[in-house]
């Protein structure tokens, strides 16, 4: 590395040591090298104007006379806050240099006067803006006027009982939720429902029902020109005793009047022996004595006053609030086969299910009132030799005290039962 000679040593060699250090910055001729001297080598504020050139001295001049160019100092050079309004000429920012984001706030406006057509029609102007609104409504409103217009008229908000409908008819739509057409049938929770045994109730798939909702709008006895003849599967319907037809609620159906014949039947006629059937129904009035029954059964031929004495019923399924019984009937009485108690609670408004099935000629399946499913066994093959083609439903009351039982619905098959036969 290059150096400078040191006194007392480099005997010798001085000249050829010193020529080689000052080599690194000079030429041959004493003068320096180029490009040797750099803005880290000037010591600042030495280099006076006169030593700048021409050029360079120019630009300066020119920028300190204010003889700078339009258009050529870029946002980017001002220093923040360089600019106040004091720089900024009245009158020459307009509505469009004012940012659609500026929050400028209103008390840095002018006061406006704004009149009726500075007003969108569409403004949605709330009524504690407008000033003495209601005091100037007042004085415009005629109070005479006002009530003889309201004379008569019925409030906002009430309520009407169903003793205030004295004409006309309650539209389906008013009497529960779903589709009320020739297949539907009103349950107890208020829809309007397919039977279990089909979508399609119209004997595609061998099931045979009607609702007792369709019959005709009065309550009370119905005379025999108004009980309808055929079911919604169009299968034949025989009714027997004095039938009487009501609501509860939003459940309709038929029923036997306490004290009046003991009970009322509706018999459906199918192609084929019946081999399953379910009934829904709901106790409507509970009654002091409450003996008051629902029964749905199969028999080999249509009650009447000829045939009841001689008729055979291969199920005569029976329940009331506290008892249930699986039964026959033959020689105008009862053939026990298995009962129980039922402790059904005192609700005029639920639906309640008696359904069965005929397994064979000694066994039947059936559902209780409380979704309970059991078996009864006849040895002697009756379900068998006392069946028929008729499926009947029975509304039946022993006496005066007794309460009511609404029949809504039922239906039956001659062939295997739907899935939902064993569910409440």
């Amino acid at each position: 590395m290059p150096r400078l000679p040191i006194p007392g040593k480099d005997n010798g060699a001085w000249g050829d040591i010193l020529n080689e250090y000052l080599s690194q910055t000079h030429k041959s001729d004493g003068s320096l090298k180029d490009n040797v001297v750099t803005t880290n080598t000037i010591q600042r504020g030495t280099i006076t104007e006169d030593r700048l050139d021409t050029a360079t001295r120019d630009k300066i001049n020119i920028v300190g006379s204010g003889n700078i160019a339009d258009d050529t100092i870029a946002t980017a050079k001002l220093q923040d806050a360089a600019v106040t309004s004091a720089k900024i000429a009245d009158g020459t920012i307009i509505n469009t240099d004012i940012s659609p984001a500026a929050a400028i706030a209103k008390s840095k406006l002018a006061p406006l006067n704004i009149a009726d057509a500075d007003v969108a029609a569409d403004a949605a102007i709330v009524q504690s803006k407008i000033a003495n609104l209601t005091a100037d409504l007042a004085a415009k409103a005629s109070t005479s006027d006002l009530t003889s217009g309201l004379a008569g008229k019925a409030d906002t908000s009430h309520t009407h009982t169903a003793a205030d409908i004295t004409a006309g008819t309650v539209a389906t739509a008013r009497l529960g939720s779903g589709t009320a057409d020739g297949t539907t049938f009103l349950r107890g929770d208020g829809t309007w429902a397919t039977p279990v045994g089909s979508d399609d109730p119209l004997n595609s798939n061998g099931v045979y029902w009607h609702s007792f909702a369709c019959m005709a709008d009065t309550t009370g006895l119905v005379a025999s020109q108004n009980l309808p003849t055929t079911s919604l599967s169009g299968r034949s319907l025989a009714w027997y005793r004095d039938v009487f037809y009501g609501e509860n609620g939003a459940q309709q159906g038929f029923y036997c009047a306490p004290g009046v014949n003991g009970a009322a039947y509706c018999t459906q006629t199918l192609p084929g022996n019946v081999k399953w059937g379910r009934m829904d129904f709901c106790f409507a009035d509970i009654g002091s004595t409450q003996r008051h029954a629902a029964c749905i059964a199969v028999s080999n031929a249509a009650l009447s006053d000829e045939t009841a004495p001689t008729i055979d019923m291969a199920i005569h399924f029976l329940a009331t609030r506290s008892t249930w019984a699986m039964t026959m009937w033959s020689d105008f009485s009862l053939i026990p086969l298995v009962d129980g108690p039922l402790s059904l609670p005192s609700d005029v408004s639920k639906t309640y299910s008696l359904s069965f099935q005929i397994l064979d000629a000694n066994t039947v399946i059936f559902m209780t009132p409380d979704g309970v499913v059991r078996k009864a066994v006849d040895p002697q093959g009756r379900f068998d030799t006392y069946s028929g083609p008729y499926m009947v439903a029975e509304s039946y009351t022993a006496a005066a005290t007794d309460g009511i039982v609404l029949v809504k619905h039922f239906e039956g098959g001659t062939g295997q039962p739907p899935a939902g036969l064993f569910k409440l």
